[in-house]
């Protein structure tokens, strides 16, 4: 058959050009999202039998962060809505109601005071890297929290945001900022901590505990307000929650097995490593092992290491790859557990 000129020139797939441009359209916005949303490092973090935090490591950029832990109580999740997005549930990513009412407010006052972000917007924002505020960045905003909207659920949208959400200093995501201003884990929170950590990522620079305490007090004790309002709690609670101070330190909890913790950051650096240790027993072993270490270092000794198995399915209990430190040059950082041993030293123990 012959082909004329008017075959050759019809589109690809007869879609025509309103098609083309269509289907063009449609893959351009597909991939107008970038994947994976967030790139940056996160804290190596070991976990006890149940579940709970036995050691933690900075990030490499310097920061506490902790990735996907999914532990958020009701309590936080009611105060972070009530605060930053009373309606992430229904909209869309964008939300007209709250940017119409962010116009309205900046014009009355002549500034920039709010700025109409959903929580959406705010994880897009978050994994920008914080750009201006300027009006193509806050359409720019908007158009990638639609879009982000159409490919992750509302609890993933959340639990972006919780774990890279700034609480101040170096101290970045719930799970950090629960266990450095609280020493407990999200879902353990009062209603006072909750609401204090809802509105912390608002002005982290400006506000955090230790730091221009009367502000935050009043923030806090604002959202505390508006939850008895809605009908969270009852008025005792209400008294009781307004009482509570707020953290004027920031907690370092030892870790409780360093060098497991050094064997997850070599193996697993950034990740979350589940182990079979009872933290219990890890403490009692680390009591055992610093006493006899107190005595042996009269005889210049000064290293010890045991490993506790659980016979029956071989999950290690208790892990002390050495003892604590007692002097410069004792070489305590040496994991004795995983070391090479000479021949030898297989007849130490006996003798």
């Amino acid at each position: 058959m012959r082909v004329g000129r008017e075959t050759m020139r019809r589109p690809i797939l007869g879609l025509g050009i309103g098609g083309s441009v269509l289907l063009a359209l449609v893959i351009g916005w597909w991939y107008f999202l970038p994947t994976p949303l967030f790139t940056v490092p996160y804290s190596t973090v070991i976990l006890d039998k149940e579940g709970e935090i036995m050691g933690m490591t900075v990030a490499s950029d310097g920061q506490y962060r902790v990735s996907g832990r999914g532990r958020l109580s009701m309590k936080y999740m009611a105060a972070l809505l009530c605060f930053e997005d009373k309606r992430f549930l229904t909209h869309s990513g964008v939300d007209p109601l709250a940017v119409g009412r962010a116009l309205w407010l900046n014009v009355r006052r002549g500034s920039v005071v709010s700025g109409g972000s959903t929580l959406t917007m705010q994880v897009i924002r978050l994994s920008r890297d914080n750009p201006p505020r300027t009006i193509p960045e806050k359409i720019l905003e908007m158009l990638l929290a639609i879009r982000l909207e159409q490919s992750y659920t509302k609890w993933e949208i959340l639990n972006m945001y919780v774990d890279h959400a700034p609480f101040g200093g170096n101290i970045v995501g719930i799970q950090a900022a629960s266990l450095k201003y609280f020493n407990r884990q999200p879902d353990e929170l009062s209603w006072a901590e909750a609401a204090l950590l809802a509105v912390l990522p608002n002005a982290p620079a400006l506000m955090y505990p230790g730091k221009n305490m009367p502000g935050l007090k009043g923030k806090r004790d604002a959202l505390l307000r508006e939850l008895y309002e809605q009908g969270y709690f009852e008025q005792g609670d209400l008294e009781m929650a307004m009482a509570e101070p707020l953290p004027e330190q920031v907690y370092s909890p030892e870790c409780i097995a360093p060098h497991l913790l050094a064997r997850a950051y070599g193996q697993r650096r950034g990740k979350i490593s589940q182990t079979f240790i009872d933290s219990r027993l890890q403490e009692q072993v680390n009591g055992i092992v610093r006493r006899h270490i107190d005595v042996l270092k009269h005889n210049h000794i000064y290293n010890a290491a045991v490993l506790v198995a659980h016979i029956p399915t071989g999950q290690v209990r208790a892990y002390v790859g050495n003892g604590p430190k007692v002097r410069d040059d004792g070489g305590n950082q040496v994991d004795i557990i995983t070391s090479n041993r000479s021949s030898g030293s297989i007849l130490k123990p006996a003798l």
